[in-house]
């Protein structure tokens, strides 16, 4: 069991919690599939419901939480973007309607963009992160809901890449090419696309 088993160990924080070790796996009749199981030094073997080496043999960033951005468009009322230099802006319901300031945007398009931005994750996690780099961010987007919540989501430039973090999903850190020009738009984007002409 221990050369063709899957060694899980689970932490809290510096607290190992659990050691286990995942072994082969049985199939009874009808159509029930069972593994078997032991702790790490220990002899005892036990047999438990389910194939769990499905659900372990994975890479280790497929358990971590990706979440950047989820929500209900319904209950958004502003999104402020903090850019360099002039280049800022806010889209905010007013009766009902987005709008953008001097910007025209265009209801379906906006519509669209919302509901993409409403559940953004990251896959691509960075770890050893030096947070006092982390002071002025480069990018940020502020959503604002009607009831006082609010989600901020901040791009901050390293010596190396940009980091990406969420107010969701605080001390997480994510590569910002993987997802960043999905949530830091330009108003341009918003605005009603030109047929092609046949």
């Amino acid at each position: 069991m221990d050369s063709t088993g899957s060694r899980v160990v689970v932490n809290e924080g510096s607290k190992k919690v659990l050691d286990i070790i995942i072994g082969k796996f049985s199939f009874h009749q009808p159509r029930s599939m069972s593994t078997f199981v032991r702790l790490n030094n220990d002899n005892d073997v036990y047999e438990v419901d389910g194939f769990l080496a499905m659900t372990f043999n994975r890479e280790p960033n497929s358990f971590r939480d990706g979440t950047v951005i989820k929500g209900n468009t319904a209950t958004w009322n502003k999104l402020t973007f903090n850019y360099p230099a002039d280049s800022s802006f806010q889209i905010a319901k007013v009766d009902g309607k987005w709008s953008a300031g001097n910007y025209k945007i265009d209801s379906a398009e906006t519509a669209q963009y919302l509901t993409r931005l409403s559940r953004i994750t990251g896959s691509k996690f960075l770890d050893n992160v030096d947070t006092t780099k982390l002071s002025n961010p480069v990018y940020s987007l502020t959503i604002s809901g009607k009831t006082g919540e609010t989600i901020t989501v901040s791009a901050y430039r390293d010596s190396t890449r940009m980091v990406l973090t969420s107010s969701l999903n605080p001390a997480t850190y994510f590569d910002y090419k993987n997802i960043g020009k999905r949530i830091f738009i330009h108003p341009n984007s918003l605005q009603q696309k030109k047929k092609k002409k046949k």
